[in-house]
């Protein structure tokens, strides 16, 4: 009896294993891809700190951070809907699938091309401020991270997470390569067409494997009924998406009108860069999460509340690991960009904070979305956070510099969080 039962609980383990150790598997080189990808623009901005002027690094940060907020308008949430649907092929690749995919890729450009045209009725001082970029250059990026984004979606829907991995370590090496060269030349135009040359690559490296599973009959390739059903995925996670971006963004852009704004941008900027490095985890465990959540939702209700408190409770507890670690170390981080002028340690400080208090909302987020009403209900929660964060940022005004977004974003997280669990509760989710 003894025996059999010991059997039993040996086979047990075994079956929970297998998944444990490919989900191991599949978090190590998600991770890997994500601080190579993260940290090639915190890494390719300290040498702009270090060896060129304030003006320099605030161009370079606002292009990356206008290039983020353009890039998520025109993606329109497609990024999420590419992954479930590579992660649905994983299961059944038959045409009608195929026609999805090459149907999610198709928008993705043609949305990527309207948005380029509709920045070129857009006047520089709005654009691109005092900075002098070049429009070339920013809507050749803009078509470049938007391609790059769903891509990335739809490798990690397909689960092949060595590849991204391997497409940020080769971003990373020429990111890295090109900022270099434009230290040396003294031209922060130079490093900006390091970002790009970085995208193109990881682009060719991602094409060349799921090029492959797009192939055969073109008779599904676009209909009006596809697009719906691929825009139906797509359109609650892209207004959520936008709202975002929106925010930070507008905060980070309302600095660069105040008394020494080049500066006030340079610490919000070096202060967002440290806000998303704490952030890898959920973002990481995301990818890996999202393709399992997709398909649990339907399978097991168990199952899938065992994975949003499992990514959940992660998340926080390595938040909080990581930024104990920044505070103690905030002197030594801040050393690294070598110019007091763009660096400010209460700014940090707060924004690490409110990494830390952000960390449990793309767990959960995805136990609100994987069933009806939720996605509703999520953009209700994130037109909260951005109203709080907003009002904070005003309430302490942007007299006080950089310091305004930051208790805002830190406000915005602090409520959300209880109001995300309240909507659990009244959903009967985990």
């Amino acid at each position: 009896m003894l025996s059999a039962a010991f059997t039993s609980a040996q086979n047990r383990l075994g079956r929970l294993s297998e998944p444990l150790k490919a989900i191991s598997v599949d978090f190590v080189f998600a991770a890997l891809s994500q601080v190579l990808g993260r940290g090639s623009l915190i890494l390719a901005s300290i040498l702009v700190a270090n060896f060129m002027s304030v003006e320099s690094f605030s161009s370079f940060t606002y292009f990356n951070l206008t290039l983020a907020m353009i890039a998520t308008f025109s993606t329109l949430g497609l990024s999420v809907a590419a992954s479930r649907i590579f992660a649905e092929s994983t299961v059944s690749l038959d045409e009608e699938k195929r026609g999805e995919a090459r149907c999610v890729l198709a928008l993705a450009f043609g949305s990527a091309l309207l948005m380029v045209a509709l920045l070129h009725l857009v006047p520089d001082a709005w654009l691109l401020a005092e900075t002098g970029l070049s429009r070339p250059v920013f809507y050749a990026s803009v078509m470049a991270l938007s391609m790059n984004t769903v891509l990335m979606g739809a490798v990690s829907g397909r689960g092949d997470f060595r590849l991204l991995a391997l497409a940020g370590g080769a971003g990373l090496a020429v990111l890295l390569l090109v900022v270099s060269v434009a230290v040396q030349l003294g031209s922060v135009n130079v490093a900006i067409w390091g970002v790009l040359a970085s995208m193109i690559l990881q682009i060719a490296i991602y094409w060349s494997r799921l090029l492959p599973l797009l192939r055969g009959s073109v008779s599904s390739h676009m209909s009006r009924a596809l697009a719906g059903k691929v825009l139906n995925i797509a359109g609650p996670m892209f207004v959520t998406s936008l709202l975002v971006a929106t925010v930070f963004w507008a905060l980070g852009r309302s600095l660069l009108g105040v008394e020494n704004g080049a500066a006030e941008f340079s610490k919000y900027a070096v202060g967002l860069q440290w806000f998303s490095f704490i952030l890898l985890v959920p973002s990481i465990t995301t990818r890996v999460f999202f393709p399992r959540i997709v398909r649990a939702a339907a399978n097991d209700g168990a199952h899938l509340r065992h994975l949003v408190l499992a990514n959940t409770g992660a998340n926080f507890l390595v938040a909080v690991i990581i930024g104990a670690a920044a505070l103690m170390l905030d002197e030594t981080l801040l050393a690294l960009y070598g110019n007091a002028d763009v660096t400010d340690a209460e700014v940090f400080r707060l924004f690490v904070l409110a990494a830390v208090a952000a960390s449990p909302v793309n767990g959960l987020s995805n136990a609100i979305i994987t069933r009806n009403p939720g996605p509703r209900r999520w953009l209700l929660l994130q037109v909260g956070w951005a109203l709080t964060a907003l009002s904070s940022a005003q309430y302490v005004g942007f007299t006080e510099g950089a310091s305004a977004p930051a208790i805002g974003f830190l406000t915005g997280y602090l409520v959300l969080i209880p109001a995300s669990l309240l909507v659990l509760w009244r959903m009967k989710q985990p």
